[in-house]
């Protein structure tokens, strides 16, 4: 994750977001040694990071929830039972935030369905 000014350059330290099971993951990749920071979830099935806003955004548990990059506040932005939004979905997958379009994509995996939110 590299957060880049209006002519491309680096603004910020590089940084690796890894999901894994119940923890989100950064680490500084500008350091040859750095201590991961986590951020403990209900579960990672898929996760992406919008530069802009400073959000992460990852689904779990058929629902996607957007947390700011330092661990607060969680919020649940999606869910597809009963939920904000119904498409009658039963697996989220693949997520990515959009950077240009503002948008996020995600799609369903036991229909292959590819479908936008926002």
């Amino acid at each position: 994750m590299v957060k880049l000014d209006r002519y491309g350059s680096c603004v910020r330290k590089p940084k690796l977001l890894v999901g894994m099971s119940n923890l989100l993951v950064s680490l500084d990749l500008s350091k040859s040694f750095s201590t991961p920071e986590t951020i403990r979830t209900e579960g990672v099935d898929s996760v992406d990071f919008d530069q802009i806003n400073e959000h992460i955004y990852y689904a779990s548990n058929n629902a996607i929830y957007r947390i700011k990059f330092d661990g607060t506040e969680r919020k649940r932005i999606f869910q597809t039972e009963g939920g904000v939004l119904d498409y009658g979905m039963s697996m989220l997958t693949d997520l990515s935030v959009d950077w240009i379009g503002r948008n996020i994509y995600f799609a369903e995996i036991f229909t292959g369905n590819i479908c936008k939110l926002f």
